[in-house]
């Protein structure tokens, strides 16, 4: 018996495997009508779709077969892959490299054996679609088209799985971006929540005592501008992001609060990327006092 080679992208293969996440899945649904068709097309009683994994191959789907697996080292399909063409086994009693192998001396008495491998786009050879039958024979000349084409089509049903992973991968990280960005957003309010409400008491406290004109409008300055922002981070906190979208940020001329609108500036794209518009305004007329 001699156990088939291992491919020359053997990594690349594999991993093209795991991505379709088919293995030790019940998914012979995919493949149930291309499973019959080849059976009956080319007169087999046995018809599987096999993928070849590290060390063994697996039937995603079969008609005529009781087992799940074999090892690689006696698959027939471990042979096809290396090609990436038809190959087919008349009779394996006197073919060097499958006579003596337990498949063939026992059950399930692979004799005759046709697999055409199943290639992605990329030119990984993933396993098989074959025949098998407990005598030796041949196949006509349309047999072996209508079992190619037969290949081609579980080919694409891979594809096709393959496509609406990644599809769904890309929105779960696309909704899990979002909650992190909602996280961050939530996280600003509540610190701005907190600097604000002891800036607010001491702009009050501070406010109802001074009898110094100019000190107690700028007081009233940084007292108005800070619950203009006050309510942006409201905002925040509880999520609103359609009260966000419309709020209008005014803030009245007093150099600290500056640094304060340029911090918020820095969540821009982000905001951006949720459609809110957050306008920021100075306003050099306004009178707190």
């Amino acid at each position: 018996m001699r156990a088939p080679a291992i491919p020359h992208n053997e990594v690349e293969r594999l991993q093209a495997l795991k991505e379709l996440n088919l293995l030790d899945n019940a998914v012979s649904y995919l493949f149930d009508d291309a499973v019959e068709l080849a059976a009956q097309i080319c007169g087999c009683p046995i018809a599987v779709v096999t993928l070849v994994d590290l060390d063994r191959q697996w039937f995603a789907c079969k008609t005529g077969l009781d087992v799940d697996e074999t090892s690689r080292e006696v698959s027939f399909c471990g042979h096809t892959i290396l090609t990436h063409e038809l190959m087919i086994v008349p009779d394996a009693r006197v073919d060097s490299r499958f006579r003596d192998n337990p498949i063939v001396t026992g059950e399930p008495y692979v004799i005759f054996y046709a697999g055409a491998p199943l290639v992605t786009p990329e030119g990984h050879a993933l396993g098989s679609l074959c025949v098998i039958d407990h005598e030796p024979r041949y196949l006509s000349e349309r047999q072996v088209r209508s079992l190619e084409r037969l290949a081609k089509f579980v080919t694409n049903q891979m594809e096709l799985r393959r496509a609406t992973l990644r599809t769904e991968k890309r929105a779960l990280e696309e909704i899990a971006l979002q909650e992190n960005r909602s996280n961050q957003l939530v996280a600003l309010g509540q610190d701005l929540k907190l600097s604000l409400e002891s800036l607010i008491e001491c702009a009050n406290r501070i406010h109802d005592s001074v009898e110094d004109e100019g000190l107690s409008s700028t007081v009233g300055a940084l007292r108005h501008s800070a619950l203009s922002l006050s309510q942006i981070s409201d905002h925040l906190v509880v999520g609103d992001l359609k009260a966000l979208s419309s709020s209008k940020l005014q803030l009245s001329k007093f150099t600290p609060l500056e640094p304060i609108a340029s911090a918020l500036g820095a969540y821009t794209a982000d905001m951006a990327n949720r459609n809110i518009e957050l306008t920021v305004d100075v306003d050099p007329d306004i009178d707190c006092r």
